[in-house]
């Protein structure tokens, strides 16, 4: 009887080790995606609009609320525009910043937003291919961990 008790607490310690052995820290669960779309082509001088969804990945409501300015820029996201040689592209620089709308919504888990924001308001982007990537934090506390967006490619013609 006794050695059976051994046994059964060798087995179990065995088993409680391999599954330390197997444990990873849980990756924080993101609670929205970012999908973006714009043409792949257009002539330079033309609007590039971008259009965002927002998806609630998490099992609760969240805030989705998004800001705009008069000019159809969205400065809710973070913006990583780089040309064929990696370089950021060159942000416009306004006299007069308008204050924007706020539009406030909360979304349902499994629900998304979809927005737009024309990005050649607020960059300056010539004739080349650049990397479109957005990023918005998970929340507004500073150093929030980043969702980034796919990456999609734009070519600016002449």
């Amino acid at each position: 009887m006794k050695r059976l008790l051994v046994l059964l607490v060798l087995i179990e310690s065995f088993a409680a080790f391999a599954q330390s052995g197997k444990a990873t820290s849980p990756k924080s669960a993101k609670p929205f995606a970012l999908l973006i779309r714009s043409k792949p082509v257009v002539a330079v001088g033309t609007p590039i609009e971008i259009h965002i969804r927002l998806t609630n990945t998490s099992a609760h409501d969240i805030d989705a609320s998004s800001v705009h300015q008069g000019t159809g820029f969205c400065p809710t996201y973070i913006y990583g525009i780089h040309d064929q040689s990696g370089n950021a592209a060159q942000q416009k620089r306004s006299e007069q910043e308008s204050p924007g709308s706020l539009q406030t919504r909360m979304l349902k888990p499994g629900a998304s937003r979809e927005d737009s924001c024309l990005i050649s308001d607020a960059f300056d982007m010539w004739t080349g291919t650049y990397a479109v990537q957005l990023s918005k934090p998970v929340s507004d506390s500073p150093g929030a961990e980043l969702v980034k967006s796919n990456k999609i490619t734009i070519t600016v013609t002449p």
